[in-house]
């Protein structure tokens, strides 16, 4: 049956041959295929059929969600970041001699922690996940939505244009 409506096969010494493939050159993270057939087991409920499509399709879109990255180093410093862009800070205030003095002193003096790099396999993944989300899911998604009146295009661009004009002002 895993095989017949699923594509998924498992030979008879236990190894794992094929996955199902939900949308072509779209590859989910393998780090989460181990969790993907553990949860198989308890969390699919084998009894139902209506039940075991349901319950097997919910573990597969989990496995093929893409995983949340960790958030990308910051580099400016506090001050810098909490400036409007009229120099005032978050809460409209502007800010005082004291805290552009040590603005300024955070700026000349080294840091004594270096700047945080991005591990290269995290900066890897994040590139290939974003290539993939641009070329392959969303054309996907784009190609198959049918969308209701409330989805419609018209009605996207109004409300798209309503939010940038409150952002604005």
């Amino acid at each position: 049956m895993l095989n017949e409506y699923f594509s998924l096969s498992i030979s008879e010494d236990g190894s794992l041959l094929s996955i199902p493939l939900l949308l072509k050159n779209y590859m989910p993270s393998l780090a989460k295929l181990p969790r993907f057939l553990l949860r198989l087991g308890p969390y699919v409920d084998w009894t139902n059929e209506e039940a075991c499509f349901r319950t097997f399709l919910r573990e597969l879109a989990a496995f093929y969600t893409p995983e949340q990255l960790p958030t990308i180093p910051a580099t400016p410093t506090p001050a810098i970041a909490s400036l409007g862009a009229d120099g005032s800070n978050t809460q409209g205030e502007r800010p005082t001699q004291e805290s552009l003095n040590a603005q300024h002193q955070s700026e000349t003096q080294p840091s004594s922690t270096p700047p945080q790099k991005e591990d290269p396999s995290i900066t890897r993944r994040r590139t290939q996940l974003a290539w993939m989300l641009e070329h392959i899911l969303f054309p996907a998604i784009r190609s198959r939505l049918v969308a209701t009146d409330d989805l419609s295009f018209r009605k996207m661009l109004k409300r798209k244009r309503a939010y940038l004009l409150k952002s604005w002002k």
